[in-house]
């Protein structure tokens, strides 16, 4: 968990008034993917419950992807996610795949890193194909149609030799994607950038929303 509660309130906040989602639909969620695990849990004024501010940040990156996806009347869309964390992103993605846009699921990932993504979600059920791939092919067994990559705080973190590797191998077939970059010179990864925004909430001076 890198979330803190003051973060937790700002992303809240701007879910209400980005998305206007309801308290229940927020909660429920929240419910949800804190029910594993023992998650640190604030009380978050408006919701007036205990919430973990990791799933509200899930909730906000979800929805600003979803928007976008939708911005660009895509279907079947195939998401390809480069570091998946414990998957807490995948299930919140299933959580408002409410109209079926998403077709597959795939975590990219270390090891031990798909080890615990394949534990957590096996918890839940699901609506899209899921599949854990390793990170040593940098994505060379990932196939299909509208490939969508996602990578918050993971891409931009890795070495320049991996950078290289993902995009050598695994970007020359997605066709769109959403990252959050959390390092100070942006690479060059071949994709025209449609926008760059500062971070909403910024959590790092150089935090940017990235959309290709």
């Amino acid at each position: 968990e890198h979330v803190c509660q003051y973060h937790g309130i700002n992303y809240y906040n701007l879910i209400k008034r980005e998305f206007s989602l309801s308290d229940d639909v927020i909660l429920n969620f929240c419910k949800l993917n804190d029910s594993i695990g023992t998650p640190t849990k604030y009380v978050i004024p408006g919701l007036n419950e205990r919430v973990s501010p990791t799933s509200l940040r899930y909730i906000y990156h979800t929805c600003l992807i979803l928007n976008y996806i939708c911005s660009l009347n895509l279907s079947n869309v195939n998401i390809v996610e480069v570091g998946g964390g414990y998957g807490g992103l995948a299930l919140c993605m299933n959580y408002f795949n409410t109209n079926n846009i998403i077709k597959s699921y795939t975590c990219i990932d270390l090891p031990e890193a798909r080890q615990l993504q394949t534990a957590y979600l096996s918890k839940f059920s699901v609506n899209f194909t899921l599949q854990f791939v390793d990170s040593s092919t940098y994505g060379s067994d990932v196939e299909g149609e509208n490939l969508f990559l996602i990578s918050n705080y993971c891409f931009s973190e890795i070495s320049s030799l991996h950078r290289k590797g993902y995009s050598d191998t695994l970007i020359p077939k997605v066709k769109h994607g959403f990252m959050v970059w959390n390092e100070d010179n942006m690479h060059n990864f071949g994709k025209t950038l449609v926008r760059v925004e500062d971070e909403r909430p910024l959590t790092g001076t150089p935090n940017k929303f990235v959309y290709f």
